[in-house]
């Protein structure tokens, strides 16, 4: 087990801080959730919802970087949480993350794979995929998106952010031949791999690999979330006790992404 260290998630919304703050509270870390003018207290984890998915790219940026300058600190492990299809400005809010961490004295690769599994969401040959359809053929992409194509690394280019594909047959050779091709795109100078996911198991191999990096940002959904979660929790805890309580409780769910 890898021991943990404090974390911090920036998310574009309320939805994807929460999701990936449950990932490691599941585990039995301790989580606590913020947005707007709110700040951390001394949780293992602090996820903030920066609220940016709705803005152009500069404000996006922007609006990532001062959440970002507001809780990060030196030690702390930092999981940018972006939309498992792409949507938002990812690209850009993270060329300025990338950008202000490399001033502060670290210059990390960005370790990216939204896939999610567990919703159909995969990552291919670098590409996202829903339910092994090109992201770009489906509803959610003619409703909503941000960019020319699914392809990650075209993405991350958008932003002046050259990135590596570690392929399929590559993430399941195992641990170290992905460590490896991860060294060797830091030597190379690139600012980030795209890990291809289509299972759980391949998002673990991901996480696994890249937390033995001298310096990473991890940057993915709930499902690379739940991945690093399990390694570096001290533990698995049991079920909390259902509180109870008298009168009426209203819960309200809902996206507009099915």
């Amino acid at each position: 087990m890898i021991m943990s260290a404090r974390w911090l998630i920036l998310a574009d919304d309320l939805t994807g801080a929460a999701d990936c703050a449950i990932a490691f509270a599941k585990h039995g870390l301790d989580a606590e959730v913020f947005w707007g003018e709110g700040k951390g207290g001394n949780a293992a984890v602090l996820s903030v919802d920066a609220d940016s998915r709705r803005l152009p790219p500069c404000a996006a940026a922007a609006r990532q970087l001062k959440a970002q300058t507001v809780h990060w600190r030196p030690g702390m492990r930092l999981y940018k949480k972006i939309d498992s299809t792409i949507r938002g400005q990812p690209a850009a809010e993270l060329a300025a993350q990338l950008k202000a961490l490399a001033a502060a004295g670290r210059a990390p690769l960005a370790v990216v794979s939204p896939a999610f599994p567990a919703t159909g969401r995969s990552i291919i040959d670098g590409c996202v995929r829903v339910n092994d359809m090109p992201l770009e053929q489906t509803p959610l992409w003619a409703r909503d998106h941000t960019y020319a194509s699914a392809s990650l690394r075209e993405v991350l280019a958008s932003a002046d952010i050259s990135a590596e594909v570690i392929p399929l047959s590559v993430m399941r050779t195992g641990i170290d031949a992905v460590l490896a091709r991860m060294r060797k795109a830091e030597r190379l100078g690139k600012g980030a791999v795209v890990c291809d996911s289509a299972a759980e198991t391949d998002l673990r191999v991901a996480a696994d690999a890249s937390l033995k990096l001298s310096a990473a940002v991890w940057v993915g959904s709930a499902g690379l979330a739940a991945a690093l979660a399990g390694l570096v929790a001290p533990r698995k805890p049991a079920a909390p006790p259902v509180a109870t309580r008298s009168g009426a409780v209203l819960i309200v769910v809902g996206s507009l992404a099915e």
